[in-house]
């Protein structure tokens, strides 16, 4: 039972990265590839770099990732609001970041869920001081 547990995981993930390198090479210039785990550039704001992933939650559902990365040579603050639409998920919650360094949201009290019609374009998140 283990065994096809892992199969299901292997191969969750292996479509996952399927459908990302197939964002990479959409027209969207604002996307890129980060890095191997399936991160996605979705745009750099007031050196902050910001990815979002998807990952297959232990029920088997695609939810959305977030990293956050500062690119400046300071301590950054902000506040930040993700929304897809008009459907806001959280908003104004409050991101502390060390100079070059990143923030992963924690997957296990953040489960946006990223339904099989959804693009990483669909979401937005903003950024401000206060």
């Amino acid at each position: 039972m283990k065994n096809l547990i892992l199969v299901i995981c292997v191969f969750a993930f292996f479509l996952n990265n399927v459908d990302s390198k197939e964002l990479v090479s959409s027209p969207l210039s604002n996307i890129t590839t980060f890095n191997s785990n399936g991160w996605q550039l979705l745009k750099t704001e007031n050196g902050i770099n910001i990815y979002l992933a998807t990952y297959v939650g232990d029920d088997g559902s695609v939810y959305l990732n977030i990293k956050f990365e500062n690119i400046s040579n300071q301590d950054v603050k902000k506040y930040w609001t993700l929304k897809k639409g008009s459907v806001v998920f959280l908003e104004d919650a409050e991101l502390i970041i060390k100079t070059s360094s990143t923030y992963e949201v924690d997957k296990t009290t953040m489960m946006i869920p990223f339904n099989t019609n959804d693009s990483l374009e669909d979401f937005e998140i903003t950024l401000k001081n206060n």
